[in-house]
């Protein structure tokens, strides 16, 4: 089993599947339960509108929680890593904490982890915003933040669109 909590460089090999990683102990697949709540350091749901995101930024952490675990959403550990929620299950993972690799250039993604087989580029008010970096064989997706310059995210699981 690898804990890629503890070494993200394992994710650009060639040879492993969703089965064989886990982050914090946890595993795509596994129940919500399997996280550890005293680690937990927010909660978001994915279908929410502008008021309902206002009048959630005053609820409790407890109340988020079983929002996302309701509905689907996103559970963070702290500022680095967290787990997408839908039906009860842990479907993907999301690591921010990605320094590790390395990569400080955009054309560094490509040479460190080969051509992807999906990239999407998103605009925001007529400016590039994020580009979308898709590895269907080891299901990971980097996501590189145009105007900050930087690598934002990996996340990890079946592909799930925006």
């Amino acid at each position: 089993m690898i804990e890629i909590s503890k070494n993200l460089k394992l994710l650009v090999r060639k040879n492993w599947q969703l089965g064989d990683i886990q982050m914090l102990g946890v595993k795509i697949g596994d129940s919500y339960e399997s996280i550890d709540r005293s680690l937990v350091s927010e909660g978001n749901r994915l279908n929410l509108y502008f008021e309902a995101k206002k009048k959630e930024s005053e609820l409790s952490l407890v109340d988020k929680l079983d929002g996302v675990i309701e509905h689907g959403g996103w559970i963070r550990i702290g500022n680095s890593c967290g787990y997408r929620i839908e039906s009860g299950l842990v479907v993907q993972f999301s690591i921010t904490n990605i320094k590790s690799l390395g990569i400080k250039k955009e054309t560094q993604i490509v040479k460190l982890c080969g051509n992807p087989d999906e990239k999407n580029e998103f605009v925001r008010h007529g400016k590039p915003a994020e580009t979308e970096y898709y590895y269907a064989n080891n299901k990971f997706l980097l996501v590189w933040s145009n105007p900050f310059n930087k690598l934002l995210s990996i996340n990890i699981g079946e592909r799930i669109t925006r």
